[in-house]
């Protein structure tokens, strides 16, 4: 525990490290390793990752790293390799599960970090943060299931390079190309600037 305790946020940034860099390791990992290989790397990353959430109290995450540990164990009694493609699509559908049950169950996920910088929110802000909730959950159910087109009918080049390259565009276009429109409703709710 006392080990958990000291390499935290060390092990926190190496787990970011490898989930962004996932497709990458699958796509030259499948080159030299045998696929059942790979996949009980995967496995054991996710339990430890499972582990650390646990250790941090953070139930949610715990549960989210076993839960895509059952389906892909599930699926990879079958298929192996294809286990390991549809990691991506799985992570998606979590997310956009996560989102939903924020609407069911309030605050929504984007009032929540919201509130994190800001406090307080008026009206505007609640709807406002309700509907890009909204936005996030439609958008992880479009990259889910171009991810799963990439895994089940594309080549490993499509699916690294959409997995690896263009979905981090996407939401890198998304999450800052929110941030001017925020602003600009924003003014246009509140009037020009007296100053």
């Amino acid at each position: 525990m006392l080990w958990f305790r000291n390499n935290g946020r060390v092990l926190t940034a190496a787990f970011a490290t490898l989930g962004v860099l996932y497709p990458l390791i699958v796509y030259f990992g499948l080159q030299t390793l045998p696929g059942t290989g790979l996949l009980a790397l995967l496995m054991a990353l996710l339990l430890l990752r499972a582990l650390l959430f646990g250790w941090q109290r953070q139930w949610p995450g715990c549960l989210a790293c076993l839960l895509l540990a059952v389906m892909m164990t599930i699926v990879a009694i079958s298929q192996t390799e294809l286990a390991l493609l549809l990691y991506p699509v799985l992570v998606s559908l979590l997310l956009a599960s996560a989102f939903t049950l924020t609407l069911l169950y309030p605050p929504p996920m984007i009032e929540r970090f919201a509130r994190l910088q800001q406090a307080t929110l008026d009206d505007h802000g609640i709807r406002y943060t309700r509907r890009l909730t909204l936005v996030w959950i439609v958008f992880f159910l479009i990259n889910a299931s171009i991810a799963a087109w990439t895994a089940t009918a594309g080549t490993l080049e499509q699916w690294t390079l959409y997995n690896g390259f263009i979905s981090y565009l996407l939401i890198g276009a998304l999450f800052f190309g929110e941030w001017p429109l925020r602003h600009y409703l924003r003014r246009r709710q509140t009037g020009p600037d007296p100053n």
